[in-house]
């Protein structure tokens, strides 16, 4: 059997090899092939690919030149065609299937930085139960069949080696200056058809998916994604123009006897829906309620909608605005400097003597946080593999009872003050519905309570922050969403957050916002209602509170040239407020 699979080949590879012309249209027919299949794959119709194909025939030029890009350096050096074509269409078939397995879970689009969030792929495939789809392997088998022939027709690429690479410089370079241009990029995908407008949230993400499919949203995001890395100083940048913002807002802070512990509770896609829907009964969160009725309660503006939770996570570890970093998506993949010890909120509070942990039930290298975070003031970083008991889980992930009670568990072992950063994993999606959401919800609120009746019994002072870190995004055309009449027009509502503050002694109410703010702000009043010590930054940042209440990337009104100079020289720039 083996022998006349091996001859029946061999007779194959004679036929095709024979016409070398044939080989030749097989070896550039591949590029179209694969960006159709590739297409397919994640859209699952036969029907909306050729509407594609038709209706948008400059992206799906646009199309062939990524993926001919790739597949040009490829066979330019390899020189074999069946080499070059096997490695891009995996690559291809690979972003094909996460796309279509993302949206199903979570209803939103593979973009270039998802790519970048972790270094193990255990932690992407258990946000969602991937089902076998029998067209994704179909498609997969197409492609390999293609190979299959390239290799039977020996497909080689004609020029010789130097004029191959000459030109695959050239082209590599024309692709550089379109890249780093970032005008003359929006002017050529004009050109073409492509959408370019900035997706700031799930709606306008889906809009400008719709137009563009896959292949041209993830170049774009990409385009996107390495713009917002590059460093680029503000024009006014120098240590005096950062010492006279930092100025601006110098007031002593005074400084008490006695100061609390300090419990900063990022919980994760927790939103009260109340706001956007009269059908969610109160007795959800009534003990929400009820701990916010003993505390004080605000409204906040978050960066984020439906993912990227390290985005609202920055904001409140740094104390600084998203928008100034040009809305990166991955913020803290900017820190990439691994000898700087970078002075976040953990670090001011070290400073003044607090000990400090940060707590996150899942995976330490989702978001790379132990490598980033190591760097950010934290004496102690405690992943679920670093729990000092085994956490019972609620619905697929970590109990948020459970996680309250590792927070106990560090304030009771360690002397001395504590200052401590939960980010909470319990209410992560796929969620199959509403329901589904809201038991998770009120699960949490009840915890919630709990935990704050628990804490009223230590001796010790503490103060707790508790905030959503964005609203959840549901998959499918018709959601709790659209019924609320949201979409790209209308997101605002769902980037506005409820925040409480609780403390086992009284707060002083005067210091604190009557009026919506940006997230970023939190940790400065915070800081401030704690009397954790001096700090110059903070006073900065409460000041420029007072001038620009309201900075956030879904937020209208002008740049805030302070806000971005503080923004850059605390992560990108040389440090200069960090002295002050």
């Amino acid at each position: 059997m083996k022998r006349s699979v091996t001859r029946c080949l061999e007779n194959w590879r004679r036929r095709l090899s024979a016409h070398p012309a044939l080989g030749y249209g097989l070896l550039w027919g591949f590029v179209p092939f694969v960006v159709t299949v590739m297409e397919w794959g994640h859209l699952q119709s036969v029907k909306k690919v050729t509407e594609f194909v038709f209706q948008s025939p400059g992206i799906f030029l646009f199309d062939w030149m990524v993926v001919g890009l790739v597949y040009s350096l490829l066979l330019i050096l390899t020189r074999r065609g069946w080499i070059a074509a096997l490695a891009t269409g995996g690559a291809c078939m690979a972003l094909s299937a996460v796309e279509y397995y993302k949206y199903a879970v979570s209803g939103t689009h593979l973009l270039a930085s998802d790519l970048l969030m972790t270094s193990n792929m255990e932690d992407v495939a258990s946000f969602g139960q991937l089902q076998f789809n029998l067209r994704l392997v179909v498609a997969v088998l197409l492609v390999l069949g293609y190979v299959l022939l390239l290799w039977l027709a020996r497909s080689a690429p004609r020029a010789r080696p130097l004029p191959s690479f000459l030109t695959g410089m050239g082209v590599l370079t024309l692709a550089g200056v379109l890249v780093v241009s970032q005008a003359a990029f929006e002017n050529f995908c004009g050109l073409l058809g492509i959408d370019t407008r900035p997706a700031v949230d799930a709606f306008s993400q889906e809009e400008r998916f719709e137009t563009n499919q896959l292949t041209a949203s993830l170049a774009l995001s990409a385009v996107e994604e390495l713009d917002s890395a590059i460093s680029r100083r503000p024009e006014e940048y120098s240590r005096r123009t950062v010492q006279e913002a930092v100025d601006q807002g110098r007031e002593a802070i005074n400084q008490e006897d006695s100061r609390p512990n300090v419990v900063v509770v990022m919980s994760e896609s927790f939103a009260d829906f109340r706001s956007l829907t009269g059908q969610v009964p109160d007795e959800i969160y009534a003990p929400y309620d009820r701990v916010a009725a003993q505390g004080y309660r605000g409204e906040c503006v978050v960066p984020t909608f439906g993912g990227y939770t390290v985005k609202s996570e920055f904001e409140l570890l740094f104390g600084l605005p998203v928008r100034g970093l040009k809305n990166a998506p991955l913020p803290t993949n900017l820190l990439d400097d691994e000898e700087r010890q970078y002075e976040a909120m953990p670090q001011l509070y070290r400073e003044a003597g607090y000990h400090t942990t940060y707590i996150h039930p899942f995976s330490s290298s989702f978001y790379g946080r132990d490598s980033t975070y190591s760097r950010c003031g934290f004496d102690q970083l405690i992943f679920l593999e670093d729990f000092t008991f085994q956490p019972a889980s609620f619905h697929q992930y970590t109990d948020d009872g459970e996680a309250f009670r590792q927070v106990e568990e560090v304030l009771d072992q360690t002397p001395g003050r504590d200052f401590v950063f939960l980010t909470t994993m319990q209410n992560h999606q796929p969620y199959s519905g509403l329901d589904y959401y809201l038991e998770g919800i009120g699960h949490t609120c009840r915890e919630l309570e709990a935990f704050t009746q628990r804490l009223q019994e230590r001796d010790e002072p503490v103060i707790l922050l508790f905030v959503g870190d964005h609203y959840p995004f549901f998959g499918g055309e018709e959601t709790v969403y659209t019924q609320a009449g949201i979409g790209s027009e209308s997101s605002r509502r769902v980037f506005d957050q409820g925040w409480l503050l609780w403390s086992n002694r009284p707060l002083d109410e005067n210091l604190l916002p009557q009026e919506k703010i940006s997230l970023f702000y939190l940790p400065h009043l915070l800081y401030q209602q704690a009397g954790a010590g001096e700090a110059a930054f903070v006073e900065t940042m409460l000041y420029q509170m007072e001038e620009t209440p309201l900075y956030s990337p879904i937020t209208a009104g002008r740049e805030s040239e302070t806000l971005d100079l503080l923004a850059y020289d605390r992560t990108l720039g040389e440090g200069y407020s960090c002295d002050s």
